[in-house]
């Protein structure tokens, strides 16, 4: 049983101890990928605590099965997006910065970084277009029109190339890595 599944078997059991170590974990390396959004790291700790307090209270550990560390990080990339959102304020990160961020927290976690890895290869074996598009919608926030407007295409063709792209990419990755390519965009 790895770390990850002891904490949440801890959760599940309603141990307090479980929360702890969780938070002795992620919380840290949460911080640092907050603060890639947020302009303080007193907001980005604010944001991730949060996070834990919702997750602990709202007993949302019940509903994960896997992927702990993933559900966590998208819990707080929607926590700080919600909170930009609210203040008017916006932070642009592509698949660069995801890839960093998650390599550089987690250095000794190799089968994450290995998906992370992947997804990035997959990705950058779409066509250009595809590729742009798909970066367009999913890692710079643009809208259906935006993107249409910068390729001159309609939203339709947007839409179906997105489609498209995320075909492709379900059928290149494992279905672990399509999970995380999910909760990354």
């Amino acid at each position: 049983m790895n770390q990850e599944d002891k904490i949440l078997h801890l959760l599940k059991n309603g141990n307090k101890l479980g929360l702890e170590l969780l938070f002795r974990q992620f919380y840290k390396p949460l911080v640092v990928y907050a603060s890639k959004f947020v302009r303080t790291e007193q907001e980005a700790e604010d944001l991730v605590q949060e996070v834990f307090i919702s997750f602990w209270e709202g007993d949302k550990f019940s509903s994960v099965q896997k992927y702990m560390r993933a559900y966590l990080y998208h819990s707080v990339k929607n926590k700080c997006l919600n909170y930009q959102k609210a203040n008017g304020k916006i932070a642009l990160c592509g698949i660069e910065d995801y890839a960093n961020t998650l390599f550089e927290s987690f250095p000794d976690d190799e089968t994450f970084a290995e998906k992370v890895a992947a997804i990035k290869i997959e990705i950058e074996a779409l066509p250009q277009r595809t590729r742009d598009i798909f970066m367009g919608v999913y890692f710079h926030k643009l809208s259906y029109g935006e993107v249409a407007e910068e390729f001159n295409i309609s939203k339709n063709t947007v839409k179906t190339t997105l489609s498209r792209a995320m075909k492709t990419l379900r059928g290149r990755l494992s279905s672990e890595a399509f999970t995380l390519l999910l909760l990354l965009i």
